[in-house]
């Protein structure tokens, strides 16, 4: 039998511990109020999410650094937020395109 010890055993029942609690509270939620907190977009927010970081990883692996790190942050946020508003992931996101808008003195051009 294998006996975790540091940093990995910490992290591995750290993940776990949440693991089971989430699933718990999720049968919970399910069988007290009869809701599911999830929906197939939750799958393609995870695809999309998988796919986005997998490209970014490929196209800036070498950067390394400061540099590295902006890059690849910029690019994942960009990425992933385009995609979210092309695949109308969530309706909170034209919310707070259109809030930005308006704090920003910007002109609202869309029609309703």
């Amino acid at each position: 039998m294998a006996r975790w010890q540091g940093m990995e055993g910490v992290a591995i029942a750290t993940l776990t511990t949440f693991t089971i609690y989430n699933f718990i509270r999720l049968v919970f939620i399910r069988k007290r109020f009869n809701m599911w907190p999830f929906t197939d977009k939750t799958i393609y927010a995870i695809v999309l999410a998988a796919v986005t970081y997998g490209l970014v990883y490929i196209l800036l692996r070498n950067l390394h650094g400061i540099t590295g790190i902006l890059l690849r942050s910029f690019l994942f946020s960009v990425l992933f937020i385009g995609g979210a508003w092309v695949l109308h992931l969530t309706p909170d996101l034209r919310e707070v395109y259109q809030l930005m808008r308006t704090k920003l003195g910007l002109r609202n051009t869309e029609k309703p």
